[in-house]
């Protein structure tokens, strides 16, 4: 395999196949992360301007209690979009306006999402969370499998360079010639 007289010519193409790879994988993560962005936008501030309490069983309101509570974030860009949501009323039941319960930060038990106590309260927005997390998914599925191709790429090289020494097109001293044939064990056998 490593014996072929070609074999720099198919090695260089294997690197520039590596190459348009990468460039091509991080052109299609900022596509779909600005495409993501703008769903994930949508989405979320549709679910929170349908959010009709802590204890509803709505789908919609449960995942934003869940969402709220696992990324200990509140509201989409920060806890003040609660008070934003016209729609729902059930924030301004008290006589205090309120964010939902699952804002509140687990160390406080007494927390019941008033806005006079904020120190109990997560500040930062659940949209700027998902986008951190999903950024790095992309991250793990564009960009990591060229990385991974890279020591392949490494070895074949090396396998390429003892050959070349091996056949006498490259003076080494010091190494005898059965020394290098161990080295690269894609042929199999000595020259």
């Amino acid at each position: 395999c490593c014996s072929s007289r070609y074999q720099q010519g198919a090695f260089m193409h294997l690197l520039l196949i590596l190459l348009c790879l990468q460039v091509s994988s991080a052109v299609l993560a900022q596509l779909y992360s600005i495409q993501m962005t703008s769903d994930l936008k949508s989405t979320m501030g549709h679910l929170f301007y349908q959010y009709n309490g802590v204890h509803s069983q709505a789908p919609g309101s449960s995942a934003v209690d869940v969402v709220q509570k696992r990324l200990q974030c509140c509201g989409v860009q920060n806890y003040t979009d609660w008070l934003k949501t016209a729609s729902t009323s059930w924030h301004l039941l008290a006589e205090n306006a309120r964010v939902p319960e699952s804002c509140c930060k687990e160390k406080y038990s007494v927390c019941r999402g008033e806005l006079h106590q904020l120190e109990q309260l997560f500040q930062e927005g659940c949209l700027r969370k998902l986008e951190d997390h999903d950024r790095l998914v992309f991250l793990g599925i564009f960009i990591c499998p060229t990385f991974l191709l890279k020591p392949i790429f490494a070895w074949l090289c090396g396998c390429i360079s003892v050959l070349r020494v091996v056949r006498g097109s490259v003076p080494v001293w010091g190494l005898s010639s059965s020394c290098l044939c161990e080295c690269c064990w894609c042929s199999g056998r000595c020259w």
